[in-house]
């Protein structure tokens, strides 16, 4: 009985993290705000406090100066829409990666594109 509850429980884990994603693409869609891209803004907010907590203030500002120096680099010499593809690509892989399900889409994935 446990490898059904096992099972279950990942089919619902799935079901569910779909449905945040239907959910999260419609407001998207209707509010016209990438809500995706809020995800790194607070990583990098939790960073600078977690650096100037452990490491102090002149650590933390430095750290802040190297994202932004890079930010203005890949915003003025990459083209926009790939800025944009390559952002939302990999807020979805860290997302499917910190929640455990990164292999199952993966595998999905190349189960897709593998020409039978």
């Amino acid at each position: 009985m446990s490898w059904y509850t096992e099972k279950m429980g990942s089919v619902f884990a799935s079901l569910k993290f779909l449905m945040v994603w239907i959910l999260i693409l419609l407001a998207d869609f209707i509010l016209e705000l990438r809500f995706e891209y809020l995800w790194p803004g607070w990583l990098f907010v939790k960073g600078v406090y977690d650096s100037s907590r452990c490491q102090g203030l002149a650590i933390s500002i430095f750290f802040v100066c190297a994202a932004f120096t890079s930010d203005v680099f890949c915003f003025i010499f990459i083209p926009l829409h790939w800025l944009f593809f390559v952002a939302s690509t990999y807020v979805w892989i860290q997302y499917l990666w910190n929640s455990g399900v990164l292999w199952l889409y993966m595998s999905l994935g190349l189960l897709d594109l593998y020409p039978f």
